[in-house]
């Protein structure tokens, strides 16, 4: 049988408010749930963090509008064009302060608005989870232990400062799996995956414990988004039932978005390691992507000792690693200006309390 396992941060993107196309595939996780292994630990996380979600997601959204920045000094010969267009830019400036406050309230009022639905679960993602999440598997007692000595141990998935989650859904996909059946597995948690910088493969540990259980090694897909998952199974499941899987362009766009969210998110990046302002649109010099050096490319570099000073290597609400975060300028409970960063598990902004130099 073809079995898909989707870890939270993956149900996550549907409360991310950047992804726009996303709730085209609600249909389709509805049509493949008989396939889905769904850990009851699964559903208490997104439950937990699909409100920070959600906001982090709007509050990343919000660019800086560098339009009312750009005007013009003093240059020769086209002095007269110049003024005329401080003089239509100061105009533009006293008619946006006019309307800004009342911008500010009615953006204040939506994300007010979807907030509450997100918290009551009315929104569209949260009442087709709810059918999904009724089929969640409870953890057994020996399933239980069984993760707290992989803990002990140190094996993957999961980290020692972690409470028991990964290590109870790996424990739970292994108890579910039988001989023959295959395996999709889509996180961004790099617990369960090794990746070469190419290709995404499952931990060495965990593929041992495959080979040690069953008799044929079971074969094993690892994605870090759904929409390349879902195209992939949509191309190679056994099984001859006919999901209301998307088309592949559709499933392309979607990709696409998640790259660009991602691509913000680099960008954002690069930017605090360059000293440049977030509203610099600087992509760098030639082989350079999203303002990332090739020698820093598919690499867990240890941005943090890059910038300076010693910032936590573990978020201090979840546990899960910071290593490889980029750290950006970002308004302290003080008003200070930190290195901060947002945990990819929880989706929390840590604040590293160094002084953005």
């Amino acid at each position: 049988m073809d079995r898909i396992f989707i870890d939270a941060n993956i149900w996550l993107d549907f409360y991310d408010g950047r992804l726009k196309d996303i709730g085209q595939l609600l249909e389709t996780l509805q049509a493949l749930t008989g396939h889905l292994i769904l850990p009851k630990q699964v559903v208490f996380e997104v439950h937990r963090n699909r409100v920070n979600r959600y906001l982090n997601s709007i509050n990343s959204s919000m660019k800086q509008d560098t339009t009312f920045d750009m005007e013009f000094g003093r240059l020769p010969d086209v002095t007269e064009e110049c003024a005329s267009w401080n003089k239509g830019l100061k105009e533009l400036r006293e008619e946006f302060k006019g309307r800004k406050e009342a911008i500010y309230q009615q953006r204040v009022r939506i994300v007010s608005e979807h907030t509450e639905a997100v918290c009551l679960g009315t929104d569209d993602a949260s009442r087709t989870f709810e059918t999904i999440f009724k089929n969640c598997i409870e953890a057994t007692d020996p399933e239980i232990e069984l993760a707290r000595l992989r803990k002990d141990r140190g094996n993957p998935p999961g980290k020692r400062n972690d409470s028991l989650g990964d290590q109870i859904c790996w424990e739970q996909i292994l108890s579910t799996l039988n001989d023959g059946d295959r395996l999709w597995i889509i996180s961004r948690d790099g617990d369960y995956t090794v990746s070469n910088g190419e290709g995404l493969f499952l931990d060495p540990l965990l593929m041992y414990e495959l080979r040690s259980k069953f008799d044929t090694l079971p074969e094993v897909h690892c994605f870090t988004d759904l929409p390349k998952a879902l195209k992939h199974f949509k191309t190679n499941k056994s099984e001859r039932e006919n999901f209301s899987i998307p088309s592949d362009q559709d499933l392309d766009k979607i990709a696409n978005e998640y790259r660009e969210v991602q691509a913000g998110n680099i960008s954002a990046m690069a930017k605090a390691l360059l000293g440049l302002p977030p509203s610099d649109n600087y992509e760098g010099p030639p082989g350079w992507i999203f303002g990332i050096p090739p020698y820093l490319q598919n690499s867990r570099v240890r941005f943090s000792t890059l910038l300076g000073g010693i910032k936590p290597e573990e978020c201090p609400n979840c546990g899960a690693s910071l290593v490889g975060n980029g750290w950006i300028s970002r308004a302290s409970s003080s008003r200070a200006e930190t290195y901060q960063t947002v945990c990819g598990k929880c989706q929390e902004w840590i604040d590293s309390g160094i002084p953005w130099n």
